[in-house]
């Protein structure tokens, strides 16, 4: 099952679930998924870092 709410073009703005509109596959929407996670896991740490050294 797909799921894919990552870009302005999906359907009545609540996500695609059979195909993107815009063509990706269910395998691109789960990696692009896991990329966006791990940015924001690795942004949140750098921030933290900054944070605490004052």
């Amino acid at each position: 099952m797909m799921f894919c709410n990552q870009c302005e073009e999906t359907v009545k703005g609540i996500g695609c679930t059979v195909k993107g509109v815009c063509g990706n596959e269910d395998a691109i929407a789960v990696y692009q998924d896991v990329l966006v996670y791990l940015c924001q896991g690795f942004l949140y740490e750098v921030h933290s870092i900054f944070v605490s050294r004052g």
